[in-house]
C-alpha cells in the first residue's frame, strides 16, 4: 500500500509537471507568435521606406540634375545676349575696369510668380540690360566690347540714370481691369530703384487683353499696358502677344526656380536622412526580434522535449502503477487465501486443544497407575540402573542424533523458505520479464514509427533542400537582373541628365532669340509703328519673283552684306547727328576754301 501511494503521488507530480510544462510551452509559442507578427509588421514598414528611399533619390536626382542645369546656366549667363555674356564673364574672371559691374536686369529681379508674364513683357528686350554702379564702369565695359568685338550691350549707371514719370496712368488705377504700376510688383536691392523705374515708369498692368484693348479704345491717353498673360499694348496702340515654348522658363522666373529646387532638395535630402535613420532603427530592433525569437524558438524546443520526457516518465510511472495495483490485487486475494488458511488452522488448533485437555485426563490416570507400577518398579529399579548405563550412551548417541534431526529440520524449513521465496521472486521477475518484452515491444513499435518518421522527415528534407536551392538561384538570377537593370537605370539617367541640359541649352538659345525678335519688333512698333506680328499677307504684300529667285537675291544681299564688314546697328541713331556735323563741316570748309582764295588773291 506504501508503495502505491507513493507511486500514486509520483504520479500526481509528474501530472503537475507535465501541466506545468504545457502552460510554459504554450505561453513560449504566445509570445514566438507575437514576435514574429511583430517581425512581419517590422518587415513590411522596412519595405515601404525602401521604396519610399527609392523614389526620394531619383526624385532628389533628377531635381539635382536639373538645379546644376540651372545653376550652370546662371554662372554662364545663358540666355542673355552674347555682349551681356562677355561682361558677366570678364566680370567673373576679374578683368580690368569690371568692378562697377553689377549684373544684367534679368538677374537682379524678382517678382512673383503670377506676374512673371507681365513683368517679362515689360521688360522685353531691356531684359538684357547691364547694371553699373557709375558710367566710367560702362565705358570701361564699352571699350572692351569693342576691342574684343564682343556685342553691342546697354548699361544703365546709377549715377546718371534718370527715372521716368508716371504718365497718363493715375487716372486709370483702380478702374476695372486694371492692377497697378508695374514696378510695385517687382523686388530688387533698393539702390537700384532709379534703374528699374527707368525701365518700367509709364507702365501698368492689366489682368486680360481685353481689358488693354477696351482702356486703349476708351482712353485718349494711356501708357503701355501689359497683361497678366504677357500681352503688351504701346501707348501708340500696338499690340503684343502670343505663346512660346519656353513660356515658363524665362530670366526673371530661372532664379525663383532655383531657390524652389534648393528648398525641395534640402527636403528631399532631410527626408531621405529620415527614411534611412528609421530603417536603420527598424534594422536594429528586427536583429533584437530576430535573436528573441531563434531563442524563444530555442527555449519551445527545450520546452517541447522536456514535456516528452514528462510525457515518458508519466507513461512508465502509470505502467509502474498499473503494475502495483495488479500486484496489490493478487495480494490481497493471497491475503484472503492466507486469512482462510488461518482460520482453518485456527478450527485445528482448537480442536488440538480440546484433545490436548483429554490427554491430560488420561495422563493422570496413568501417572496413578504408574506410582502403583513404581512401587513393583523399584525390585526392577536395580536390573534397570544396570541397563542405565547401557542406555545412557544410547540416549547419548539418540539425543546427537536428535540435534542432528533438528539440524536438518531446521535446514529443510530454511530451505522451504527460501525455496518459497524464490519461487516468488521468480514469479515477479518472471512478470517483469513479460512487463519488459512489452514494452520492449513497445518501444521496438516507437523506434519503428520513429524510423518511419526520420525517413520521411529526411525525404522532406531533401526536398526542402532542393526547393532551397532552387530559391538561392532564383534568388542569384534576380540580383544579376536587377544589377543590370540598376545599372541600365543609372546610364539611361545620365542620359535623360544630358539630354534635359541639351534641351534646356536649346530652349535658352530660342529664348534668347525669341527676345531679340521681340525686342526688334517692339523697337519698330515704337519708332515706326508698325506691328509685325499682326500684319497680314495683304498688308505686307507680293513681289515678282518666286521663291526660289527669292532665296537667291536674299544669299545675294547676305553675301554682299558680309562683304561690307560689321554693320552699326546704331546708324539709324547717329545718323541725324553725323549728317548735322557733316553740315557742318562741310560750312566750315567752304569757309576755309573761300579764306584761302581770298588770301591767295
Amino acid at each position: 500500500d506504501q508503495r502505491l501511494q507513493e507511486t500514486a503521488a509520483r504520479l500526481a507530480q509528474a501530472g503537475q509537471d507535465q501541466d506545468a510544462r504545457q502552460q510554459q510551452l504554450s505561453d513560449t509559442v504566445a509570445r514566438r507568435e507575437a514576435v514574429q507578427s511583430e517581425r512581419r509588421d517590422i518587415n513590411e514598414e522596412t519595405a515601404a521606406l525602401n521604396n519610399e528611399w527609392q523614389g526620394l533619390r531619383e526624385k532628389k536626382s533628377s531635381l539635382e540634375a536639373r538645379l546644376t542645369s540651372l545653376i550652370e546656366l546662371r554662372d554662364s549667363y545663358e540666355g542673355f545676349a552674347v555682349g551681356v555674356r562677355a561682361v558677366m564673364m570678364a566680370k567673373q574672371k576679374q578683368l580690368p575696369g569690371m568692378n562697377g559691374i553689377i549684373g544684367p536686369v534679368g538677374d537682379l529681379l524678382s517678382t512673383e510668380k503670377q506676374y512673371e508674364h507681365a513683368i517679362e513683357a515689360a521688360l522685353g528686350g531691356n531684359i538684357n540690360n547691364v547694371v553699373v554702379e557709375q558710367a566710367d564702369a560702362a565705358k570701361s565695359a564699352i571699350a572692351f566690347l569693342k576691342e574684343h568685338r564682343a556685342g553691342r550691350v546697354t548699361f544703365l549707371p546709377l549715377d546718371t540714370i534718370r527715372p521716368g514719370r508716371h504718365e497718363d496712368g493715375g487716372g486709370l488705377l483702380g478702374k476695372p481691369g486694371v492692377i497697378g504700376h508695374a514696378i510695385d510688383y517687382v523686388q530688387c536691392d533698393p539702390q537700384l530703384m532709379p534703374a528699374v523705374q527707368y525701365l518700367l515708369y509709364n507702365t501698368l498692368v492689366v489682368e486680360s487683353i481685353d481689358d488693354a484693348i477696351r482702356i486703349a479704345r476708351q482712353e485718349s491717353r494711356f501708357p503701355r499696358l501689359v497683361t497678366l498673360d504677357g500681352e503688351v499694348v504701346t501707348s501708340a496702340g500696338a499690340v503684343t502677344g502670343g505663346r512660346t515654348q519656353r513660356d515658363n522658363q524665362g530670366l526673371l522666373g530661372r532664379g525663383a526656380e532655383i531657390e524652389e529646387l534648393e528648398r525641395t532638395v534640402k527636403e528631399a535630402q532631410q527626408r531621405i536622412a529620415d527614411v534611412v535613420g528609421r530603417a536603420q532603427h527598424l534594422g536594429e530592433k528586427a536583429q533584437v526580434l530576430t535573436n528573441t525569437l531563434r531563442a524563444l524558438e530555442q527555449e519551445e524546443a527545450d520546452f517541447r522535449k522536456q514535456l516528452n520526457e514528462v510525457g515518458v516518465l508519466l507513461a512508465r510511472i502509470t505502467a509502474e502503477e498499473e503494475n502495483l495495483r495488479g500486484a496489490y490485487e493478487e495480494n490481497q486475494l493471497r491475503r484472503q487465501s492466507l486469512d482462510a488458511q488461518i482460520a482453518e488452522l485456527e478450527a485445528r488448533r482448537n480442536e488440538a486443544q480440546s484433545r490436548i485437555g483429554g490427554m491430560a485426563d488420561d495422563d493422570e490416570t496413568l501417572r496413578r497407575k504408574l506410582e502403583t507400577e513404581q512401587a513393583n518398579a523399584a525390585t526392577l529399579r536395580g536390573a534397570l540402573a544396570d541397563l542405565n548405563a547401557a542406555t545412557s550412551d544410547l540416549r547419548v548417541q539418540l539425543a546427537e542424533s536428535l540435534r542432528a534431526f533438528e539440524e536438518l529440520k531446521r535446514d529443510q524449513e530454511r530451505s522451504g523458505r527460501a525455496h518459497g521465496e524464490m519461487t516468488v521472486r521468480a514469479q515477479k521477475q518472471k512478470q517483469l520479464a513479460d512487463e519488459m518484452e512489452q514494452r520492449a515491444a513497445a518501444f521496438e513499435a516507437q523506434i519503428k514509427d520513429t524510423v518511419h518518421q526520420s525517413r520521411e522527415l529526411s525525404e522532406t528534407r531533401d526536398a526542402l533542400h532542393e526547393r532551397v536551392l532552387e530559391t538561392q538561384r532564383e534568388q542569384q538570377y534576380l540580383l544579376e537582373s536587377m544589377e543590370q537593370l540598376t545599372k541600365h537605370l543609372k546610364e539611361s539617367r545620365d542620359k535623360y541628365a544630358a539630354a534635359q541640359r541639351e534641351v534646356h541649352k536649346l530652349e535658352l538659345d530660342c529664348s534668347h532669340r525669341e527676345d531679340r525678335i521681340q525686342f526688334f519688333q517692339e523697337r519698330i512698333a515704337e519708332e515706326y509703328g508698325l506691328a509685325l506680328g499682326s500684319l497680314d499677307e495683304a498688308e505686307v504684300g507680293v513681289d515678282e519673283y518666286d521663291e526660289k529667285e527669292r532665296e537667291t537675291l536674299i544669299q545675294e544681299h547676305r553675301k554682299a552684306l558680309q562683304r561690307l564688314g560689321n554693320v552699326n546697328l546704331a546708324a539709324i541713331e547717329e545718323f541725324d547727328a553725323l549728317e548735322k556735323r557733316a553740315v557742318f563741316l562741310k560750312a566750315q570748309n567752304d569757309d576755309l576754301v573761300k579764306a584761302r582764295d581770298t588770301l591767295l588773291s
